[in-house]
């Protein structure tokens, strides 16, 4: 009963409702509710509260009742006539609403947008604007001449542009705005002609008129809120400075950038709301690509210095068109984007006539870095709460790298010594910079990046033995070890071999390998026992370097000091002993054959300061031989015993095929001797050492 009851309340309600949203919504809910997917309570509440809005609206006047003429049916909309209904007594017959529901809204009607309209309103429309556009030009050009027939163009142009904004906008809006874009063309137009063509005027008086033109179409773009006026007034102004004579002669190009400047800051600072993210996309990349085409100009047909000042005017710009890009949340990934694509042709240019101009004006170039860094910071400051900000932190970092960086490599030139201690304090900055920055996540990269290309400056500069700039390099990286957070061990890894490289580069003299296997055995305790240098991934460090000083004894086959290899022997049986460890990551099964080889190798190698080296080395072979198996014996080893058998009868070898052909008889006699006697020894401590383990 209570079923029946309410679905007829919903059915009389739908049949006396003049608006076809709720006509809708109430079938939709009958359907829930004879499909059980709602309650009757749900259903009751929703019919009371929707119909207390509905006539709430109704009694607005918000909604207008069709009757049933086709006529009236056309235009509202609705089937059911609104006599015969009240509103008091309907809304009597059903409860209360519930309090404080939200109240429902009806769903705007949807614009439907076809194919044919889009192209019978919009794209024709832009086509007869250019096709007349052409056409008045064609005439200015063949038909008139002299200051009247130019000033005849302008009449034209303001004539269309009033007929447009007086007449047709309130009538036809969306015409009035292809006819108003056409009378604006016009003006840019006739101002071109004017200027180029029948030369009534200079370019100061050109540029003049298409700043007042580009104003007016700034004025009725924000009026009207069109974003095609707006685009109009920055093209045409930027595409009127290309007639004038003389652009590139330094009075009127500095002119027309200061108008282009200001024109491009109106631009931003007067938006409109109507596609306002597609406008400021066109102005971004326009505005990049008329930037470089003046600043190549300037830097070819006037000095470097002038087209600096320009770019970096208009880089200003361009980081105000990002920041007014980037308050649309919906597309303000798509803003960035363009904004790198765009911004990463500027900074070439940049870095290309920075360059140029440091060979040429060192004082302007200095000047034109310093406000290269204020953009810089700008930029950082407008997004300081954002990601973004850190774009302009490695924007300032990877560009001053790359353009102080240059001139180190032209310290052998007297005249350079200045640009060699400008390029040293820019790449220091910036390196200690980066470190008081490396705890932020977004920059490890960048952090890496950053020391690799400064150590490669400093191993420069020990390549042409520059002390006091070595030495400036070493102490950065030595103070940087204290800011380190992350990958601790490319950092330690990169300053040990920093400073191994400055040793091979400035000390040209016999202890040099000594010097380096010092450096190593010292870093390798730093860095295992220092609690600041510890981490997890140290042992892969001192892999590393094992390999690495492997690689320094090999070359002790071509060092010709007796006291070389003697220093390298010592610090090499204290590296053994000290760092084959547990807590080195270097207690390796067979260290004590390590040991035993490494012993024989230095042996070998060793470059006497007397004669009968084969002799006095074979001796000493033997002496480790015996060595080696009395100390198998007494670790238990017995890869140690084995391999000082095999070491014995080698020497044994040795003896009998090298050295006793080669030798006088004294010699002869006393090799022998000493060999048979140690190993003599060497078979009676097996033989005592046997008759122990078999009692």
């Amino acid at each position: 009963m209570v079923q029946d009851r309410l679905e007829n309340q919903i059915l009389y309600i739908m049949s006396i409702s003049a608006d076809r949203q709720y006509t809708e919504y109430l079938n939709t809910l009958l359907g829930q509710y004879r499909n059980r997917m709602v309650s009757a309570e749900y259903a009751q509440q929703e019919v009371n509260r929707t119909w207390n809005v509905y006539q709430q609206r109704m009694l607005r006047g918000e909604f207008r009742r069709q009757n049933m003429q086709p006529m009236q049916a056309a235009q509202g909309g609705f089937t059911q006539p609104v006599q015969g209904v009240n509103p008091q007594a309907a809304q009597s017959s059903f409860a209360q609403p519930v309090q404080g529901a939200p109240a429902w809204q009806p769903a705007p009607p949807q614009k439907k947008n076809s194919m044919e309209f889009t192209i019978g309103a919009g794209l024709l429309s832009v086509v007869g604007v250019v096709f007349v556009l052409v056409a008045f030009v064609m005439l200015g050009i063949t038909y008139m001449d002299g200051f009247v027939k130019g000033m005849c163009l302008y009449g034209m142009s303001v004539v269309i542009l009033l007929v447009s904004e007086l007449l047709l906008r309130k009538k036809m809006p969306k015409f009035a705005v292809g006819i108003t874009a056409l009378g604006i063309c016009g003006m840019y137009a006739s101002t071109m002609i004017n200027c180029s063509y029948l030369q009534n005027f200079n370019g100061y008086w050109a540029m003049g008129i298409a700043v007042a033109v580009s104003i007016l179409a700034l004025v009725i773009s924000r009026k009207r809120d069109s974003g095609v006026m707006k685009v109009i007034s920055f093209i045409g102004c930027y595409v009127c400075a290309f007639p004038i004579r003389n652009l590139f002669d330094m009075p009127v190009f500095a002119v027309v950038a200061a108008i282009m400047v200001l024109v491009n800051l109106m631009t931003v600072f007067l938006p409109v709301k109507r596609s306002r993210y597609a406008v400021d996309n066109i102005h971004c990349v326009t505005h990049m690509i008329f930037t470089l085409i003046m600043a190549t100009g300037a830097a070819i047909l006037i000095d470097s210095w002038a087209a600096l000042y320009y770019l970096l005017a208009e880089m200003a710009v361009h980081l105000l068109i990002l920041y007014r890009m980037s308050k649309d949340e919906q597309h303000r990934t798509g803003a960035l984007v363009i904004y790198f694509c765009t911004q990463a042709w500027l900074l070439l240019l940049y870095i290309i006539l920075e360059i140029i101009l440091f060979h040429e004006k060192t004082g302007e170039a200095f000047v034109t870095a310093g406000i290269f860094f204020a953009v810089c910071l700008l930029g950082f400051l407008l997004f300081r709460k954002g990601k973004e900000k850190w774009f302009f932190y490695l924007m300032f970092v990877g560009t001053t790298l790359i353009t102080f960086s240059y001139f180190g490599q032209r310290v052998n030139q007297k005249e350079d010594t200045y640009f060699m201690v400008a390029g040293t304090v820019a790449v220091l900055g910036v390196f200690l910079l980066s470190k008081c920055l490396s705890r932020v996540k977004y920059l490890q990269v960048s952090e890496i990046i950053i020391t690799l290309f400064t150590a490669i400056q400093a191993i420069h500069f020990f390549v042409l033995e520059e002390h006091i700039y070595s030495y400036c390099f070493l102490g950065a990286f030595l103070l940087s070890l204290f800011a380190v957070y992350y990958f601790k061990q490319f950092y330690e890894e990169t300053v040990l071999l920093l400073f191994v490289l400055y040793i091979i580069g400035e000390f040209h003299n016999e202890l040099q390998q000594a010097v380096v296997m010092a450096l190593f055995f010292m870093g390798t305790l730093a860095f295992n026992c220092i609690p600041l240098f510890k981490s997890r991934y140290t042992k892969v460090i001192n892999y590393i370097n094992l390999g690495l000083i492997a690689l320094l004894y090999f070359s002790l086959l071509f060092s010709f000091s007796s006291l070389n290899c003697i220093l390298m022997l010592i610090i090499g049986i204290a590296y053994l002993v000290v760092c084959f460890q547990e807590n080195f990551g270097m207690n390796f099964r067979i260290k004590h054959l390590i040991t035993v080889g490494f012993l024989c190798y230095m042996t070998l190698v060793w470059k006497m300061p007397f004669s009968h080296q084969a002799v006095i080395k074979s001796i000493i072979l033997m002496v480790i031989a015996i060595g080696t198996i009395v100390m198998g014996f007494l670790f238990k080893e017995k890869k140690l015993r084995i391999g000082g058998l095999i070491l014995t009868l080698s020497v044994c070898a040795k003896l009998a095929l090298y050295d006793f052909p080669g030798a006088a008889t004294t010699e002869k006699m006393i090799l022998f001797m000493v060999a048979g006697v140690i190993v003599l020894a060497i078979s009676a401590i097996y033989i005592a050492l046997e008759k122990s383990l078999s009692e």
